[in-house]
């Protein structure tokens, strides 16, 4: 775990400086961008991010898993990695030219408002997508093959480059949503350029395509298609559903709160970029992997629900003094998909275990329900009960996935997990969030300090079970029987 534990600190590390950069931006960006223009980008930021999803057809997941089966053959590597490098750009150039061609019908299809049209927002983010795919290969290297500084060092550039041309387009060229959506072309085109450079310098691709090799991939990733563009209608519906009942400045003050709330996503990607190859790694050498496996659980909830539960307990003074107040009613979003994000992080934790099984066929099958449950709900109470059922369905959407993969996997490769330890911890993070409804901020301070304080103690407990820190125990058993 110290091995893990490294690599996730520079990932983690990484992308929280992006991400802190991004959010030390939206000041700015709300200050120059009105509700109703940041609701213009978020809507054509989740239809590229459909896209997205489509052109990547998983394979990211399927190179690491399948660099395992190569890397001790360095020919059949370098034609595994050639094969899918060639099979990304050579499709989905081919896919962006029909979307270019049938694009408006299909973008109007996600968005009606004619504020929002397909040349030039869509066309822009289509553009911007196909370039991002030449990262796609060399970023997964850069995991597998333990890589994290030179990963961090290339996402962390890609940032200060898209960053210093959407201010210069938003703030000085007065480009509104457009300008940040120029400013991500650029990004995706220079590293683009980069990665190339790289793969040819490294030698990393060669002249050569196997086909058995693709179809091997394609038949790993292939049934993880459809649960990722699910997986992407889960996150993103929610947006597009406010847009056809409510007005676009609704959805402007719903992808703020989002945006804020997605710092957990952004924790708990930064995780699974080591956890996963590490979990892969363990299962197959570790004599001792489940044991590993269940402590791992637990101490993964103490930590990052830890950060979880900081940021649900404080979120709304940080709102208050960061951004503006036509942007306040965000506040009561953010605690909710910080939770949400807890919870697909667990999912991904225990999804592991279905991908080292090579059980994949069951994840279109729980997307498909959790994105059934997340757009049905939406469309019936989101008329009824604004921005707020939004996020309290995408919570029970993330719910439903992880349960259900909970499930599944406990059949495919069981683990006995603190089940109760777990609950627990869980259900303290779940009512903090009703801390939101407190407005004196004097009560809410002691009650946030309740929280922690209960926290810390179920989470000492179990810390003590397992790695007998008895005096620290004693110390806060006696705290609380004073209390």
């Amino acid at each position: 775990m110290k091995k893990l534990f490294k690599e996730g600190s520079i990932y983690f590390l990484s992308t929280f400086l992006v991400n802190a950069g991004a959010y030390l931006l939206l000041p700015i960006y709300t200050k120059y961008l009105s509700p109703e223009q940041y609701g213009i980008l978020s809507l054509v930021t989740v239809f590229g991010s459909i896209v997205a999803t489509l052109m990547q057809m998983g394979l990211q997941g399927a190179v690491s898993r399948f660099y395992y089966d190569y890397k001790d053959d360095e020919r059949e590597l370098k034609s595994y990695i050639s094969t899918i490098f060639y099979f990304l750009i050579g499709f989905n150039l081919l896919f962006l030219i029909l979307l270019l061609l049938f694009g408006n019908n299909i973008f109007h299809i996600f968005i009606k408002n004619e504020a929002v049209s397909f040349y030039p927002f869509g066309f822009t983010v289509l553009f911007t997508t196909f370039f991002t795919l030449f990262s796609i290969v060399p970023l997964t290297l850069f995991r597998v093959r333990n890589q994290p500084f030179l990963y961090a060092s290339f996402e962390i550039g890609r940032f200060v480059i898209s960053a210093a041309f959407s201010i210069y387009f938003i703030v000085f060229a007065n480009g509104l949503a457009l300008g940040k959506l120029r400013g991500d072309f650029i990004g995706a085109v220079s590293l683009a350029v980069l990665f190339v450079t790289i793969l040819i310098l490294k030698k990393d691709i060669i002249f050569d395509f196997d086909y058995k090799k693709l179809k091997a991939s394609l038949f790993y990733s292939f049934p993880l298609l459809p649960h990722l563009v699910l997986g992407m209608l889960v996150a993103g519906s929610d947006r597009i559903i406010i847009e056809k009942f409510r007005p676009l400045s609704d959805v402007g003050i719903y992808a703020i709160g989002y945006s804020l709330g997605s710092i957990m996503n952004v924790i708990v990607c930064s995780i699974n970029s080591a956890q996963s190859p590490w979990f892969f790694e363990t299962a197959k050498n570790h004599p001792d992997a489940k044991e590993v496996f269940r402590k791992f659980v637990t101490v993964y909830i103490i930590v990052v629900g830890g950060i979880c539960l900081l940021g649900i307990l404080y979120s709304k003074d940080i709102i208050t003094y960061m951004l503006p107040p036509a942007y306040k009613n965000s506040s009561k979003i953010v605690p909710m998909i910080l939770f949400a994000y807890l919870i697909q992080g667990l999912y991904y934790v225990v999804a592991n275990s279905l991908f080292y099984a090579k059980k994949t066929v069951y994840f279109p099958f729980i997307s498909a329900v959790s994105a059934a449950v997340n757009i049905g709900l939406n469309i019936l109470l989101i008329p009824i009960f604004g921005i707020t059922a939004a996020a309290v369905i995408f919570v029970l959407a993330n719910v439903i996935s992880f349960s259900a993969t909970y499930v599944i996997s406990r059949k495919a490769y069981p683990v006995d997990y603190e089940v109760k330890t777990n609950i627990y911890l869980l259900a303290i993070i779940l009512s903090a969030i009703f801390c939101i409804l407190i407005n004196d901020t004097k009560i809410r301070i002691s009650v946030s300090i309740m929280f922690l304080a209960l926290f810390s103690y179920v989470s000492i407990k179990f810390i003590n079970a397992n790695w007998k820190l008895e005096a620290l125990d004693t110390k806060i058993s006696k705290l609380f029987n004073r209390g």
